[in-house]
């Protein structure tokens, strides 16, 4: 039977003790990757937060410069409206005196078309006194009623006609006429020739 050296009983755990050393080695190695891998993933995850932070302070920064610009914009806008309202006519002298006598002499026709209207009325009651002995038929009386309250309605208008073109007379002679009352821009010349009253340009009309 041959002997075992004393080498070769020696040799064995030399080279099991190599491959502990080596496995440890190893086991070592494969941590501090992981480690350092696990790093690398929470730096990237940081990096994206960040990022996404910035973003968003951005976006807020922008909208709220954006808010706060609206009301200066605004102030801008109403400071160049007031500026663009006249105080003056734009009218020349001749051309108010044009305008004048346009008014003028719409005035004197509705003062005699109301003359005619009032006198309807005078002339009426005569007629009622001398038929008061006369029975009436019902259908003359409502006919009648109806032509009353119609010239009511035509003394009405004409009145409201009257006081519109004495206040349009009453800008001529303040220096204000064919300025718009609203938006305080002059009334093209062609609607004070049409409408030689109006205070207003076509667009504010319903607003009137």
């Amino acid at each position: 039977m041959p002997r075992k050296t004393a080498s070769s009983v020696s040799a064995k755990p030399a080279s099991e003790k190599i491959e502990v050393v080596s496995s440890a080695n190893h086991q070592t190695d494969s941590s501090a990757v992981d480690a350092s891998t696990t790093k690398t993933a929470a730096k990237n995850v940081s990096q994206v937060l960040n990022s996404k932070t910035t973003i968003s302070s951005r976006k807020m920064s922008a909208k709220t410069r954006k808010v706060s610009s609206a009301p200066s914009m605004e102030n801008e806008n109403s400071k160049h409206e007031e500026q663009d309202r006249l105080s003056v006519t734009y009218l020349s002298a001749k051309e108010l005196k044009h305008f004048e006598q346009l008014l003028l002499k719409k005035r004197e026709e509705v003062l005699r078309d109301l003359e005619i209207l009032k006198s309807s009325f005078s002339d009426e009651n005569e007629e009622d006194s001398v038929n008061s002995s006369y029975s009436m038929h019902m259908a003359d009386h409502g006919t009648e009623t109806m032509d009353r309250e119609q010239r009511f309605l035509f003394i009405s208008r004409d009145e409201k006609y009257l006081s519109y073109i004495d206040k349009a007379l009453e800008r001529i002679k303040n220096k204000t006429y064919g300025i718009c009352a609203i938006s305080g821009k002059p009334i093209p010349k062609a609607r004070l020739e049409a409408v030689p009253h109006t205070g207003v340009r076509i667009e504010y009309k319903k607003r009137s």
